[in-house]
């Protein structure tokens, strides 16, 4: 019985972080367009203070998700 308690917790879990994963996933892929913006303009003319740090901001998120 404590195994097939086990079980569904195991497939609960898996299903929440399947949905969260599909969930992120358009948002992601917007936010990978603007780091690519910033990163042209940076290699084009360099970029401002509130531009580069947006770009930190969102390597972070990279990196957390």
């Amino acid at each position: 019985m404590k195994n097939a308690h086990t079980i569904s917790y195991k497939r609960k879990k898996y299903r929440a972080l399947y949905k969260l994963e599909a969930g992120l996933e358009i948002p992601m892929f917007l936010l990978s367009l603007v780091w690519l913006y910033l990163l042209i303009i940076d290699l084009v003319r360099g970029l401002g203070a509130i531009e580069g740090t947006i770009f930190y901001i969102i390597w972070g998120i990279f990196i957390f998700e």
